[in-house]
């Protein structure tokens, strides 16, 4: 396409100048996309009777290319020969179409019907030049990878360039099996409008439990690019948590348990013989929330940490706990009582023979119980900084490693 702005004054007179007729001065002949606009003048050649009002009104072949504004003038005996103009410009279509030639129509009526009529009507060819600008392209290299914490996906892109994006919006949905279309807000289930030149994005409050779809388009002033090609990722599980290990009931085994990880299809079991500083994978994994942990020496301290994982990764890992195979556990605490204050609850057990220290575990709902750091070594414990009017659950273990 060519660039600049063309002018050039074009005349039309329709009658002579002593017969009721119409003129036209200054037509635009060429004008370019998103540029300048042209003044186009109108006015008539003779005055019409009075009571008479004489209509101009424009028209086009093709509103995607040209625009202009009034698209209809009036004039009476008070006015005819006071020429009116219009603001005629090439509309930027963001399509690389070529220059287009578009026909503006001019129609001429009166009322009450008079000497100016259709027969006075004409039409200018104007040619809009392509400016060659455009959306930009569709952002290229989406990946979409699982993160920690849980729930988070890490997303990133290419940039486009020629032309470059304003920004970008991405969309995601749980429902893999429904394309999403950014124009239809019921085929995803969320968005996020980033600005450019971010070609990075962190979507965090997935659920681990679900698998995701996501794309992205590009903006600029434009329009829009086409959606990337969706990718898909699920959320790391959760981690898991209230992990217990305690002497087995047979000679050289630690029992372990824990709590079910949103998210998980299946756990790993580290455990380490030397104090933590080296851990080894327990193969295979497991699909339930508790293991014995056979084959050990008894005597010797076991420490351990589970990890939940699906096909997003691997979770954060618990928290550590040891215990010792071949010493026997305490017996269970007896006698627990719980009293409520004012956003703590007293809690008091009888003493258990051997224990070295007791956990108090903590629930909300009456599952899903939370250890409470650290451990107590009498047989009271104050639980503060609670909620007035939420029911509190507690158990107690005795612990002699």
């Amino acid at each position: 396409a060519s660039s600049g702005l063309s002018t050039s004054t074009e005349v039309v007179t329709v009658d002579s100048a002593t017969e009721p007729g119409v003129t036209i001065t200054d037509a635009p002949l060429s004008l370019m996309e998103g540029g300048a606009s042209q003044t186009l003048s109108i006015g008539l050649d003779t005055r019409p009777a009075a009571g008479t009002v004489v209509t101009i009104t424009l028209s086009d072949n093709d509103s995607s290319e040209i625009s202009y504004s009034p698209s209809t003038l009036t004039f009476t005996s008070s006015n005819w020969n006071t020429p009116q103009t219009v603001e005629v410009n090439a509309v930027e279509d963001g399509t690389q179409d070529g220059d287009q030639q578009v026909s503006l129509n001019i129609s001429v009526s009166s009322t009450p019907a008079g000497s100016y009529d259709s027969a006075m009507d004409t039409s200018l060819t104007i040619t809009t030049q392509d400016s060659g600008n455009t959306p930009p392209d569709s952002p290229s290299g989406f990946v979409a990878t699982p993160t920690a914490p849980s729930g988070s996906i890490d997303l990133s892109w290419t940039e486009p360039t020629n032309p470059a994006a304003d920004n970008y919006t991405i969309y995601w949905t749980d429902d893999p099996s429904t394309p999403i279309d950014p124009s239809k807000p019921s085929t995803y289930t969320g968005s996020l409008v980033i600005t450019a030149p971010a070609t990075t994005e962190t979507i965090t409050g997935l659920d681990p439990d679900n698998d995701y779809d996501f794309t992205i388009i590009a903006t600029n002033s434009l329009g829009d690019s086409t959606p990337a090609a969706e990718v898909n990722a699920t959320p790391i599980p959760e981690a898991p948590t209230g992990l217990t290990a305690s002497a087995g009931a047979a000679s050289g085994q630690v029992d372990l348990q824990w709590n079910s990880s949103p998210g998980a299809d299946s756990y790993t079991i580290y455990y380490s013989n030397d104090g933590g500083s080296t851990f080894t994978a327990i193969s295979p994994n497991v699909t339930g929330t508790s293991y014995p942990h056979t084959g050990l020496n008894d005597g010797t301290e076991y420490t351990y940490y589970v990890v939940a994982n699906n096909a997003g990764g691997t979770s954060e890992s618990s928290d550590t706990i040891s215990a010792t195979p071949g010493v026997e556990p305490p017996s269970p605490p007896t006698n627990l009582t719980a009293s409520a204050g004012s956003g703590e609850v007293s809690l008091t057990w009888t003493a258990v023979d051997g224990a070295e220290d007791y956990t108090i575990y903590v629930s909300t709902g009456g599952s899903g119980y939370t250890a409470i750091s650290p451990n107590v070594t009498g047989t009271s414990f104050t639980h503060t900084g609670l909620t007035n009017g939420t029911n509190y659950y507690y158990y107690v273990v005795a612990n002699n490693e």
